[in-house]
């Protein structure tokens, strides 16, 4: 089973993506100035690689547990509409039907406001020699 979960900020009311790492003291995977490539808000991303993992809540950890202690500074950042969060989080896997989400994940999602993207997809099919297609 492959897991690759993802936190996107909108930055809005002039929000730089290297001012917002400093205010919440966690540095970004992908970032975008407002501007670039004709965006008309800035990006802040934080995101796992692709995981092995047996267990999607390990990629969901590996990616929400350092932002929890940020979680009251991003809350007031949402709630002065200075910020836009949303997660995402893929599961491939032969079979995949399901994705849980632990109490604490959904409500650290809930308390930013985070709108929330699950998809699960069956397991790339490997070519003839045996590698993934993907």
């Amino acid at each position: 089973m492959r897991v690759r979960a993802g936190l996107e900020v909108r930055l809005l009311k002039a929000l730089d993506p290297e001012r917002f790492s400093k205010v919440v003291g966690l540095w970004p995977t992908r970032a975008r100035r407002k501007g670039e490539d004709g965006a008309e808000t800035a990006l802040w991303a934080l995101e796992t690689p692709w995981l092995e993992a047996p267990d999607p809540q390990d990629a969901l950890r590996t990616l929400l547990e350092p932002l929890k202690a940020k979680a009251p500074l991003l809350a007031v950042l949402v709630e002065q509409k200075a910020v836009r969060v949303g997660f995402s989080c893929t599961v491939e896997a032969a079979g995949a039907t399901s994705l849980e989400l632990d109490p604490d994940a959904l409500a650290l999602l809930a308390r930013l406001e985070a709108a929330v993207r699950l998809e699960l997809r069956p397991a790339p099919a490997p070519d003839p020699l045996g590698r993934p297609l993907n």
